[in-house]
């Protein structure tokens, strides 16, 4: 070793086996001094007007930071003491204690950044209430679409069954029609076939009237209308068999007309064979 000769390898070994390098990042990230607000506040109260003294020791050391334009990097509040980095509570202490000038210029930017302040916290609460409103507006907007949604399944599962029914049981009249006219084909007992048709097309609007003027479940509806389609089908069968058994008699008739027809050609060709044969024998005499 060489006196007056600094060795910076050999001395930041030292360093780092003494462990003064974690002691070193340890008060870099540390806040060694602190104090309280109010006694910062008493501290330098007495060097500021009125508008001032009147603050909040909270807000007071708040604003008079900012004005010193200290990084919020270089102290932090906590809920009754302010800490700071290493050196700048003295930094901040030499500020407040200079020259009455300067320190008229710190009221001074003091004095801004409180206006500053309650500027930007009127914008946000004119923005909180804005959003606010259209939370509120949304949320309205919301339930009443969440009403009409429930409202509708409700209608839905009390009209759903009741307007089905009605549509299956207005498909009747379409088979009534047919009936209708199945029965202007006819030439026997028409006006009897065409009142009972006529009875199963009231009975159909009786349903229908039912149905919407009254609750009728699904059970019920089904029933009544199963029941009437049944009536109808057997009356649509017995009408072809009407029809049927009216064209068997039809052709039975015809025939006959024919047979009859062909016995009188016949008896009338028999009997012009013989005069004719008489003439022929009154002839020869």
């Amino acid at each position: 070793m060489v006196s007056n000769l600094f060795e910076g390898g050999q001395i930041l070994s030292q360093l780092q086996c003494s462990g003064m390098v974690s002691v070193l990042d340890l008060m870099q990230q540390g806040f060694p001094s602190r104090t309280q607000f109010a006694e910062l506040y008493g501290m330098y109260k007495s060097y500021l007007p009125k508008e001032l003294a009147r603050l909040d020791p909270r807000l007071f050391c708040k604003a008079l930071f900012q004005a010193l334009n200290l990084r919020d990097t270089d102290f932090k509040f906590g809920l009754t003491k302010v800490f700071f980095r290493p050196g700048k509570f003295a930094e901040f202490d030499e500020i407040m204690k200079s020259d009455p000038k300067n320190l008229a210029v710190l009221i001074a930017k003091v004095k801004k950044w409180l206006l500053w302040t309650r500027w930007k916290k009127a914008q946000w609460c004119v923005l909180s209430v804005i959003k606010l409103k259209n939370k509120i507006l949304y949320r309205r907007q919301c339930l009443v679409e969440i009403q009409k949604r429930v409202r509708m399944h409700l209608v839905y599962k009390r009209y759903a069954p009741r307007i089905r029914g009605l549509v299956k049981v207005k498909a009747l009249h379409e088979q009534v029609a047919s009936m209708e006219k199945f029965v202007t084909q006819l030439k026997a007992n028409k006006e009897q076939v065409y009142k009972q048709v006529h009875q199963l097309r009231q009975r159909i609007d009786q349903l229908i009237h039912e149905i919407t003027n009254t609750s009728m479940n699904v059970t019920n509806i089904d029933n009544a209308y199963n029941d009437l389609a049944s009536s109808i089908d057997r009356e649509f069968k017995r009408l072809k068999q009407v029809a049927a058994e009216q064209d068997i008699k039809e052709e039975a008739e015809r025939l006959k007309k024919i047979q009859v027809e062909l016995e009188r050609e016949k008896h009338k060709k028999v009997a012009e064979e013989k005069r004719l044969a008489n003439e022929k024998e009154e002839f020869r005499q």
